[in-house]
C-alpha cells in the first residue's frame, strides 16, 4: 500500500482528507494559516494509475523467470542482457518486451569450453624435462535472482571451472613417447592431476656422467 505524506496548513480533520483522496484528489486545499499538521493517508483510490501498475511485477527466482499481471491489459517489461538466449512463446527477443502473464517464457544460458593443452619439454642438456600444462576451462552462466519489479533487467553470474582431461598414465605415456623412461617424478606427475596445476611442472630429472678420469 502506498503512503502520501500529507502537510495541511491548518487544523482539518483526516476523515475530510481521506475524503478528498477517495474522489480522486482533485478537489484544492488553500488559504490556510503557516501554523500546520503533518500526517500518513493511505491512497486507496482504485484509479490511480502508478498503484495499479505495481501490482503488475516480473521476477527471478531459481533460474526461473516469473511473470505477475493483475489484468489482461496489464504489462511488464523484461530486458534481456547479451549473454543469454531469450524466448517467448517460442520466439527469440533480443530487446526489451512488454509481457503478461499468459506468455511462455524460456531462458537458454549457453556453456562453452576453453580447450587446454598438455606438452613435454626437456631441457638443451637432456637432463631435466617438464609437463607443460593448461586445465581446460568450462564456461557456464547462471541466471541471477532479482526481486519483484514492473522493469526486470536479467542478470548473469559467469562461473568458470578449470579441469583436466589428462590422468597419471595418459601422462606417463606422453613422457614415455618422448623418450623419457628414468629418473621421473611420479609425486610431481600425481599433483598435477590432483591439484589442477597450471604452467610447466619438473617432473624428471637425470644425473650427470661423472667426470672422466684424467690421465697424465
Amino acid at each position: 500500500m502506498d503512503i502520501c505524506p500529507i502537510y495541511i496548513q491548518d487544523k482539518i480533520t483526516y476523515d475530510r482528507i481521506s475524503k478528498i483522496y477517495q474522489n480522486g484528489g482533485n478537489e484544492m486545499i488553500d488559504n490556510f494559516d503557516k501554523k500546520s499538521i503533518s500526517g500518513s493517508i493511505p491512497l486507496n483510490n482504485p484509479d490511480n494509475e502508478s498503484n495499479s501498475k505495481q501490482r503488475s511485477v516480473a521476477w527471478v527466482n531459481g533460474g526461473k523467470v516469473y511473470v505477475q499481471t493483475t489484468s489482461p491489459e496489464d504489462t511488464v517489461t523484461i530486458v534481456p542482457c547479451p549473454e543469454i538466449q531469450l524466448f517467448v512463446n517460442g520466439e527469440q527477443i533480443t530487446k526489451p518486451v512488454e509481457l503478461t502473464t499468459a506468455d511462455e517464457i524460456s531462458v537458454n544460458l549457453p556453456a562453452f569450453t576453453e580447450p587446454g593443452f598438455v606438452r613435454v619439454h626437456v631441457s638443451p642438456d637432456k637432463m631435466s624435462a617438464f609437463i607443460d600444462i593448461k586445465p581446460d576451462v568450462l564456461n557456464n552462466y547462471q541466471l541471477e535472482d532479482s526481486p519483484p519489479a514492473p522493469k526486470l533487467f536479467l542478470k548473469v553470474k559467469h562461473i568458470k571451472t578449470t579441469t583436466i582431461s589428462e590422468t597419471t598414465e595418459s601422462l606417463a605415456t606422453l613422457l614415455n613417447k618422448s623418450n623419457i623412461s628414468y629418473g621421473i617424478d611420479q609425486e610431481r606427475v600425481n599433483d598435477i592431476i590432483r591439484n589442477t596445476s597450471n604452467g610447466m611442472v619438473l617432473v624428471a630429472s637425470g644425473l650427470p656422467l661423472p667426470h672422466p678420469l684424467m690421465t697424465l
